[in-house]
């Protein structure tokens, strides 16, 4: 009797023991399948995006090039003629170390959509219904204005150049130094003694 009731308490240590051993395995098993999941949609979202990107110029995420390219259906051009202005700009040579700092200066700015600012307001209006899977910022710029000659490369403006093929070269040169004429500096300790600068971190005054 004492042999068959030791043998029962080990079953029913082994079947309890069991019962939260294959919870547990259930739910890593679980976790394991949901997180294969989300790799799944993260690579399909990643081929998309460099389908997206391999198809055209720039950097601008695959989403809101859909968005500019309902846009320019809307009001009835081609996508190229409505840039972002991330598009537009690069690092001048010998200045790449400072493209994050110019990303990050820039900011929203950079996916900003520009329109001839003749047809902004018709624009807008045609614009107005759309139903956009991401929101757009749109500035109107001024065609076939000068592109300035030279810049001082000690500020951020300098250190940048435009696509002068693009028919808003001048008006966008003309518009970064007017928005953010930042000094570059090389040392954060700097920054106590320039009234407007940045850093090739990015930090700002």
């Amino acid at each position: 009797a004492e042999q068959f009731a030791a043998a029962a308490a080990v079953a029913a240590e082994f079947l309890a023991d069991h019962s939260e051993t294959a919870a547990a395995l259930r739910g890593r098993r679980d976790a394991a399948v949901g997180h294969h999941h989300r790799l799944q949609e993260r690579r399909a979202g990643l081929a998309e995006e460099l389908e997206s990107l391999s198809g055209r110029t720039g950097v601008i995420p695959a989403d809101l090039h859909q968005a500019r390219c309902a846009v320019a259906a809307a009001i009835g051009c081609a996508p190229a003629e409505v840039p972002f202005v991330g598009e537009l700009i690069d690092m001048r040579a010998g200045f790449g170390a400072w493209r994050l700092a110019a990303d990050r200066a820039l900011g929203g700015f950079a996916t900003t959509v520009l329109i001839d600012a003749e047809d902004l307001d018709r624009a807008r209006g045609l614009i107005n219904d759309l139903s956009l899977s991401r929101r757009l910022s749109f500035e109107g710029a001024q065609p076939g204005a000068p592109i300035p000659s030279g810049g001082d490369d000690r500020r951020l403006a300098g250190r940048i150049v435009v696509d002068e093929a693009s028919v808003f070269a001048g008006w966008l040169l003309d518009r970064i130094v007017a928005g953010f004429d930042y000094v570059c500096v090389e040392d954060p300790a700097d920054l106590a003694a320039v009234q407007r600068c940045l850093t090739i971190t990015g930090q700002t005054k």
